[in-house]
Order: structure tokens, then sequence, then C-alpha cells
């Protein structure tokens, strides 16, 4: 039997289960619960409540986080390769330092979350809302942005490198120092979005709209 606390240390779920590998949370209720440093690799925890909730440091490789509450959650340092985290929300989450490389991220509402520092490469982000982000030295290189929303999202020096930002909503965003080299930037709205020094912008295909303010 494994007990799960919350970050008061009261136990509030109880699982009958022997490890935390591959254990099923489905539809749990985990609201500010303690799971700082846990290995959930190929957990299920498709509509769990887990705002507000500790995953620092969490494993959750190839975890199933489909729906889940996710919101003002930390999962700084957590590592999140290969998991899907589809119509998930965490908005205000914080998501800085993490690995979220190859993970499922569409439909997926993080607003006004921090996400410096973190590995976001070969994601699938179709359709997110990333609004007022926080991306600063993000690798988002060879994610699919299509369709998402990024108004002012604060991009300084991350990694969008052969990105597919087609069609992305850019609207009033910090690309300072954002490397774009190979980006696909087709129907990409930036109005008023703006950049301070080297922005790498070589080979990028099919640029449409204003050109970028320049401070």
């Amino acid at each position: 039997m494994i007990e799960i606390k919350n970050t008061d240390g009261e136990v509030i779920h109880t699982v009958d289960a022997d490890t935390w590998v591959g254990i099923k949370l489905i539809d749990a209720n985990l609201y500010r619960a303690d799971l700082s440093d846990a290995n959930l690799r190929k957990a299920d925890l498709r509509n769990a409540d887990l705002r507000y909730a500790n995953l620092r440091g969490a494993n959750l490789i190839g975890a199933n986080l489909s729906n889940a509450q996710l919101s003002y959650a930390n999962l700084c340092g957590a590592i999140l390769r290969g998991a899907i985290l589809r119509s998930a929300y965490l908005c205000g989450a914080d998501l800085s330092g993490s690995d979220l490389s190859c993970s499922d991220l569409r439909l997926t509402d993080i607003s006004g979350a921090n996400l410096s520092g973190a590995n976001i490469s070969t994601v699938k982000l179709e359709n997110s809302i990333l609004r007022e982000a926080n991306l600063t030295n993000a690798n988002l290189s060879f994610s699919n942005l299509n369709h998402a929303d990024l108004r002012s999202v604060n991009l300084t020096d991350a990694d969008l490198r052969h990105a597919d930002l087609s069609y992305v909503n850019l609207r009033d965003s910090n690309l300072s120092g954002t490397n774009l080299s190979g980006s696909n930037m087709t129907g990409c709205d930036r109005t008023g979005s703006w950049h301070r020094g080297n922005t790498a912008m070589r080979n990028i295909r099919s640029v449409e709209g204003e050109d970028f303010d320049y401070v």
C-alpha cells in the first residue's frame, strides 16, 4: 500500500500498489500532493487533480497526464521525456529546468508558466496556449507549434531552430537573442513582437507579416 501525502504531511490518497512505477492514479484528487523526486515513470495520471502539487525533480518519463490539472504545480527539474500531456492544464506551473523532450503537449494550456531553461525539443505543441509564459533560454528546436498561441511570451535567448511556427500568434513577444534559424514561420503573426541584439534568423522559411520592432 502506498500513501500519498500533501505538502503539510497529511495522507490524502492511498493506492494498492507496491511500486510507484506504472502506478494508476486516474481521476485521483492529488491537490497539493508532495510527489517530489518520486519515480512515476509510465504512471497513469489521466484527469488527476495535481493543482499546486510538488513534483519537483520527479521522474515522469512516459507518464500519461492527459487532461490532468497541473495549474501552479512545482515541476522544476522534473523529467517528462515522452510524457503525454495532451489537453492538460499547466497554467502558472513552474517547469523551469525540466525535460519535456519528445512529449505530447497538444491542446495544452501553459499560460503564465515558467519554462526557463527547459528542454522542449521535438515536442508536439500544436494548438497549445502559452500566453505570457517565460521561455527564457528554453530549447524548442525541432518542435511543432503550429497554430499555438504565444502572445506576450518571453523567448529571450530561446532556441527555436527548425521549429514549425506556422500560423503561430507571436504578438507582443520578446524574441531578443532567439535563434530562429531554419524555422517555418508561414502565416506567423508577429505584430508588436520585438528583439534586441543578435536574434538569429538565417534560412527562415515563408516569413509573412510585419517586420520585427528593433529596440
